[in-house]
């Protein structure tokens, strides 16, 4: 009997993975889906209480994969923004930058470039720049570690889905 609830419980948990894997690519599994699955395995009594222990953390565990996606697309659409957002500004700084050169070739006074400045003295600025770049660097790094984690996901759900049919066949020459 207990080889019997394995096999079933086995059978299931791959139609369910191969299910999800797939759907989870096209965006088809959601969070509400999985809790009734969840509910769903309360009821099933072919089911030992192991084998619904798996399943149980095997939902689970999709919830979380679910939850990662959802940040992991928020985290990319502010990137996206940004970098987006990045040409205007850019050209808004270049504006800025022609308009402090205009003002050079104006021959204005020592005492009128100290005010512009606001008393900050070059080295401050100078940092405060070296600072500003690193920032950017340290963005730009996460950026790219991020990207390289979703592709890595998208190329893990490749593999699951891979595996699941090769469990497929094996079950079908059982």
């Amino acid at each position: 009997m207990k080889h019997y609830s394995v096999l079933i419980f086995y059978i299931f948990s791959t139609f369910f993975l191969f299910d999800h894997a797939v759907c989870a690519e096209v965006g088809l599994v959601s969070e509400k889906k999985v809790q009734e699955k969840i509910k769903a395995v309360d009821n099933l009594k072919e089911l030992d209480d192991e084998a619904k222990k798996q399943l149980l953390e095997r939902y689970t565990k999709t919830l979380d994969y679910l939850d990662s996606i959802k940040t992991n697309n928020q985290l990319s659409k502010s990137y996206s923004d940004a970098r987006d957002r990045a040409p205007g500004e850019i050209e808004k700084l270049k504006k800025k930058l022609e308009d402090l050169e205009k003002q050079q070739e104006k021959d204005i006074s020592p005492e009128e470039i100290e005010k512009s400045t606001e008393g900050r003295i070059l080295s401050e600025l100078e940092q405060q720049l070296s600072s500003e770049s690193a920032n950017l660097a340290a963005i730009e790094a996460k950026n790219s570690y991020l990207q390289q984690t979703l592709n890595s996901e998208i190329e893990s759900a490749s593999d699951i889905r891979k595996q699941l049919i090769e469990n497929n066949h094996l079950l079908e020459q059982l």
